[in-house]
């Protein structure tokens, strides 16, 4: 079992039966809070589907997790001095991976990109991801439409 699957496996999809009956007077509401501050008024649990299913491909592609920061460790370009922060993946020492490099060491904006991206591993997208399906059925929108439209947006076609 990968880390992802391990971390992933206490997260369970939602089940619409446990949901109110009052959810498609909910939706109703959403939509028109939507289209009344401007956004293409998209059915909110297609939104948050969509969203659920971008975290999910994403970090089903990305290095596995989870992802760490560790003020401490640098990364140091072959044949240079030159130091960046890191964010690293697997085994601690030689054998971990570099995920990412966030800048120079002494920059306070390289450390905290770094710990951001770490925080942010993939083990963070299957708890999003039924978060997010969860709220679909629920239609407890404001925040979990919020995040959904940003997550779309972040695809880079829009």
């Amino acid at each position: 079992m990968t880390n992802n699957e391990d971390n992933n496996r206490n997260y369970q999809r939602a089940d619409p039966s446990s949901f109110p009956e009052d959810t498609e007077q909910q939706s109703d509401a959403a939509r028109q809070r939507a289209g009344e501050i401007g956004y293409e008024v998209v059915p909110p649990e297609v939104e948050l589907r969509q969203a659920a299913a971008t975290l999910r491909e994403l970090a089903a592609k990305a290095t596995p997790g989870p992802w760490r920061y560790n003020p401490e460790k640098y990364y140091r370009e072959p044949e240079t001095l030159r130091f960046e922060e890191a964010v690293f993946a697997g085994p601690a020492g030689e054998a971990a991976t570099t995920v990412a490099l966030t800048g120079e060491v002494d920059d306070p904006q390289s450390m905290t990109d770094a710990r951001w991206i770490a925080t942010m591993s993939p083990v963070m997208a299957e708890p999003l991801a039924a978060w997010l399906e969860w709220e679909a059925l629920a239609m407890r929108l404001p925040y979990a439409l919020d995040i959904a439209r940003r997550i779309n947006r972040s695809r880079g076609d829009q």
